[in-house]
Parts: structure tokens; C-alpha cells; sequence
């Protein structure tokens, strides 16, 4: 299992082997040892394109490392490989659940793809249905690219797009247009000055 991925399980009953149908009892029990986090698909009936499969990622970063045989060096060596960008949307998924549970603002996590291209790692919704949208990336620097997901909600949303974040392992904080910024994955721990 990639570190961060839509789940399909009879693409992973293939890889390992065993019935389809016994995939989704593995999948259960891993969630239920904490060791996968199972993230839902957002559409809100956006479009008839929107892809409704769940993103399941390995709960523990550290352990989707140590079991893809990546060390530190490896990692820094290919900032822009799928690996290291999987641990490192992972990662934030994983720091963004544990924030949710105390925070003051109840939401759910989800994610979004459509068949069309664009895509979102994160989508956060509150109890009045507004969306803080999140792209993740292992990157330092940053193109309109990382944007496009972001670009498509607001479009879509209007006024109940509230922002869309690009984290990024950079060091500073950017504007990137009305309601979108790029924020250093840091900024989840301390607050950014003014």
C-alpha cells in the first residue's frame, strides 16, 4: 500500500494475492488497530465526474517509511518522488486528525477528485458547509500547479469557499490570490507573525 492513495480493492486483492473480497475485512482491521486512516471521498454534487473511491493512508508516517525501506538521506535525496510525497501528505493528514480533536471548530476530513484532473488532498467542512480546502507538498518551491484543485472548489463553492492552503516544506507564508496561500507545513505547530 503507497503511503497516501485512492483505495481500490481489487487492484490490492491483485498485488497481494488473496480474494477481493477478503480485502475489505483486511482494510477493517487495519483501521481498527489505528494503523490506516480511511478518508472519504468529498463531491457535495459537484459534478457527475467527481471520483467517489476512499484514500486510505498508514496512520504512522514513520512506519510507511520504515516499511518502504526509506531512510532520511533517501528522502532528502528525492524530495519530488511519489514516496516522499506520500509520507508527507500522510504526515499532515495524520496531524490534521489529531488537531481535529481538540479543536474549537468541529469538521470533517475528506478528500477530492475529479475524473476530469483536478484534485484536493484535503477537504475540510464545518457544520455550516464551508470548505478550507488543502493541497500537500514535499516541495520547497512553488508553480501555479499546486493551485488547480484549489482553483476548481473555489470556482465551484463560491462563498463557501472560506481558503485553499498550499502546505509546502518552504519557510515562508505567500498569497497566492483572493483566499488561496501557501503556508510552510510548520505553520500546524505556531502561529505565523503578523
Amino acid at each position: 500500500m503507497e503511503s497516501a492513495s485512492e483505495f481500490v480493492a481489487a487492484s490490492y486483492a491483485r498485488r497481494l494475492d488473496v480474494p477481493s473480497r477478503s480485502i475489505p475485512n483486511y482494510l477493517c482491521a487495519l483501521r481498527d488497530v489505528f494503523l490506516v486512516r480511511e478518508l472519504s471521498a468529498w463531491g457535495n454534487n459537484l459534478s457527475a465526474r467527481v471520483v467517489s473511491k476512499p484514500k486510505v493512508t498508514i496512520a504512522d508516517p514513520g512506519l510507511a517509511g520504515a516499511l518502504a525501506g526509506a531512510d532520511v538521506t533517501g528522502l532528502e535525496r528525492d524530495v519530488s518522488s511519489a514516496l516522499t510525497g506520500g509520507l508527507v501528505e500522510g504526515f499532515v493528514t495524520s496531524e490534521l486528525a489529531k488537531q481535529r480533536t481538540w479543536s474549537a471548530i468541529d469538521y470533517q476530513m475528506s478528500h477530492f477528485r475529479d475524473s476530469t484532473g483536478p484534485e484536493v488532498d484535503l477537504v475540510l467542512e464545518n457544520p455550516r458547509r464551508e470548505v478550507v480546502a488543502i493541497e500537500i507538498t514535499a516541495s520547497t518551491s512553488l508553480t501555479g500547479r499546486q493551485f488547480r484543485g484549489l482553483d476548481f472548489l473555489k470556482e465551484k463553492l463560491g462563498e463557501r469557499f472560506i481558503a485553499g492552503i498550499v502546505l509546502y516544506t518552504g519557510t515562508r507564508a505567500l498569497p497566492f490570490g483572493d483566499r488561496l496561500w501557501a503556508l510552510p507545513i510548520g505553520s500546524l505547530w505556531r502561529a505565523q507573525p503578523a
